[in-house]
């Protein structure tokens, strides 16, 4: 199973939100499952934090993932 950083969007409250998940595929590539809270950047080091921040920043150039999708 792989995964990786995508944007969720959910309505929360009659608004948009987005946040950063972690999301995990099947064998096939398709999105299966998804961490329950939002990610955030993180890392034992400056430079581990920013090896996060990159990944975050490629998950705002896929296409956002929709909430009700995962349930």
């Amino acid at each position: 199973m792989s995964w990786n950083y995508r944007v969720i969007q959910r309505k929360f409250e009659h608004e948009d939100t987005f946040a950063i998940y972690e999301v995990y595929y099947d064998k096939n590539g398709k999105p299966n499952g998804m961490t329950e809270q939002p990610s955030y950047p993180h890392g034992y080091s400056l430079q581990e934090l920013k090896k996060y921040l990159k990944k975050y920043i490629l998950a705002l150039d896929e296409p956002v993932l929709q909430w009700d999708d995962f349930k």
